[in-house]
């Protein structure tokens, strides 16, 4: 579990404060305006960048007294854009989210081969795996990016904005990709989100980001009640 406690975010200044939330095991949708401070509130809960004040405990630990090579295996983040890691194959891409168990530059071994085909299988890229990052199509790259994710074995993910850049269709299908991780991995995942459909039809709890603050709904809200409660 993820413990929130008087928490607030920024870089220079203050852009978003919180009492007290909670995360347990469960998918997430993160969602508000452009700008609200949502990539910000997930950078700090995962460890990117400190908090200017509070406390955020994962699993009873302090996140400021996590070592720096423990922290990338107990919560693990995904930006936008895959990387900037082209021109390798996706089997060597998946296999730097083993990184933090072969100390980065470390040797991949058999169990590591292991767990990096279970990712690809799981998130169906397996048919990908010879392939350079560079020939993929966006849909693929994000799928890909959530297979190096999966093989990286966090309890806790986290990712902004998975599905920016791909087509309803290629939005769904990562969406529903991830959904099935969590469930058959137990994992607990937080998606950060501007596409209200998209999110609205998953029977999700919501954690809104909006007028400086963030604040959690349970599942089974209406469309209209999100918008009002993220965008107004």
């Amino acid at each position: 579990m993820i413990k929130i406690k008087d928490l607030k975010v920024g870089y220079n200044q203050e852009i978003l404060q919180l009492s007290k939330l909670e995360i347990s095991q469960d998918i997430y949708f993160v969602v508000g305006k452009n700008g609200a401070g949502k990539s910000t509130f997930l950078k700090t809960i995962s460890g990117q960048i400190p908090s200017i004040s509070g406390e955020i405990q994962i699993d009873g630990m302090n996140i400021n007294g996590i070592a720096n090579d423990e922290l990338p295996k107990i919560i693990s983040f995904v930006s936008p854009k895959m990387t900037d890691v082209d021109y390798v194959t996706v089997t060597d891409f998946i296999a730097l989210g083993r990184s933090p168990y072969t100390n980065y530059f470390g040797k991949i071994k058999e169990i590591d081969h292991e767990i990096i085909n279970q990712s690809a299988k799981l998130i169906g890229v397996t048919h990908l795996l010879n392939r350079y990052t560079s020939d993929l199509s966006d849909g693929e790259k994000q799928l890909v990016a959530i297979a190096k994710v999966i093989a990286q074995e966090t309890p806790y993910i986290i990712l902004d904005e998975p599905t920016a850049f791909l087509d309803y269709k290629n939005k769904t299908n990562v969406i529903e990709k991830l959904m099935h991780a969590s469930k058959k991995l137990g994992k607990t995942i937080l998606i950060a989100s501007h596409d209200v459909e998209l999110c609205i039809e998953q029977n999700v709890p919501f954690i809104v980001v909006n007028h400086g603050e963030v604040n959690l709904f349970s599942a089974g809200i209406t469309k209209q009640e999100l918008i009002k409660l993220a965008y107004d």
